[in-house]
């Protein structure tokens, strides 16, 4: 029996706490729902995993914390919900089609979309940003990755908020990759927006992901529905409740809750432990003739690493770690074409990822080292 390694932290982070697990379990046990009239367990419950995740995203408004069913809806919501026919958006070539997707949807319907300067490795030209916010004030928005599902660079976010909100241009980020990876202080950071999951990075489980509106942003919720406030007209934009129509997923939410309060280590100590395990594998395979490193250059960057060959379509290369070495990685386009055009790797069918955290260990590590250097020798 082939031992499996797990090396596709970036499509969903396993394996789950026990406290995660048990979590889901007693919450899915539980009876009742939150937001049914006079305040129940489940109403203070929701709150409590709101505080927690505002805490863990240095936040002291709770409430501008919502609760979406993953990512692409919190991005979707974004998105539809404050761009309109004329609006001008500058986004990056590097986005996932959960941005991308909606983008087109809206381009259709009369959205201007103009593509931010990048760098080779699809990292935005901040210069380029600053000069074209300095000559013109016709964006309505700033879309941009805060970190690659492809390559793991960091894009500057840090600097592109900056500039947004001198410009005056909201700045939405999605954030889906990073929560967990690195340490995020939204109060400082101050977007517009930031989207993140809940089952990858955070640990949670799959079903829940976290949006962060700033005060001065409201877009139109996505969705409508019962609350169990009001009558049966449109009700004024509340937070968290606007957003929340229907019942909400409270095993999940609970789950991702206790993936955030039962974690053992700071985040300092998992960027760090993390940084440590992306230098072994990019320097245990930098010299195997063959295989090609995406933006290997880079050390600010996610624990993900993926490599191209001349030798080996993705496919192969995925099916070969698998079958005879049991290394379950993630080959294609990643859900981002834009991005491998911009690298000249969607042609040859994109590229093999390998995604970790903390939780992997080194002899992983090792393990997919020696595999690589086999398959190549």
């Amino acid at each position: 029996m082939i031992r499996k390694i797990y090396m596709d932290e970036a499509t969903t982070s396993w394996p789950k706490s026990k406290a995660t697990v048990d979590a889901l379990v007693q919450s899915a046990d539980d009876f009742g729902s939150s937001s049914r009239g006079l305040p129940s367990p489940a109403d203070r419950e929701l709150a409590h995993a709101r505080s927690a995740v505002a805490h863990y995203f240095s936040c002291d408004a709770a409430d501008d914390f919502i609760f979406v069913p993953g990512a692409t809806y919190g991005t979707n919501l974004v998105l539809k919900g404050y761009l309109k026919p004329g609006d001008k958006v500058l986004v990056s070539v590097s986005e996932h089609n959960a941005v991308l997707r909606p983008l087109a949807e809206l381009a259709a319907c009369g959205i201007e979309l103009e593509w931010l300067a990048s760098d080779a490795a699809g990292r935005v030209d901040v210069s380029a940003l600053g000069q074209s916010l300095a000559h013109s004030h016709e964006a309505a928005a700033i879309i941009c990755q805060h970190g690659s599902n492809v390559t793991g660079l960091l894009q500057p976010v840090e600097e592109i908020c900056a500039l947004g909100n001198e410009y005056g241009v909201p700045v939405i980020v999605d954030g889906a990759q990073v929560g967990g990876h690195i340490t995020v202080d939204l109060a400082e950071l101050n977007p517009a927006a930031w989207i993140c999951s809940g089952h990858k990075g955070l640990r949670g489980i799959k079903g829940v992901g976290v949006l962060y509106l700033r005060k001065d942003f409201n877009p139109r919720p996505l969705i409508t529905g019962g609350t169990g406030f009001g009558d049966e007209s449109i009700p004024l934009l509340e937070r968290p409740t606007s957003y929340a129509a229907g019942t909400e997923p409270l095993p999940a939410i609970m789950a991702l809750r206790a993936a955030l309060e039962n974690e053992s280590r700071s985040l300092g100590e998992i960027e760090r432990e993390e940084a440590e395990r992306t230098k072994m594998l990019i320097e245990g395979i930098r010299g195997i003739e063959g295989i090609r490193i995406l933006a290997a250059g880079d050390d600010r960057r996610l624990p993900i690493v993926s490599v191209v060959s001349d030798r080996h379509s993705p496919d192969e290369l995925a099916f070969m770690l698998s079958r005879k070495y049991g290394i379950m990685t993630r080959p294609g386009l990643h859900c981002a074409p834009k991005l491998h055009k911009h690298l000249e790797t969607f042609q040859s069918g994109g590229a093999v990822r390998f995604s970790f955290s903390h939780e992997t260990s080194f002899e992983d590590i090792e393990s997919t080292v020696r595999a690589l250097t086999e398959i190549f020798h």
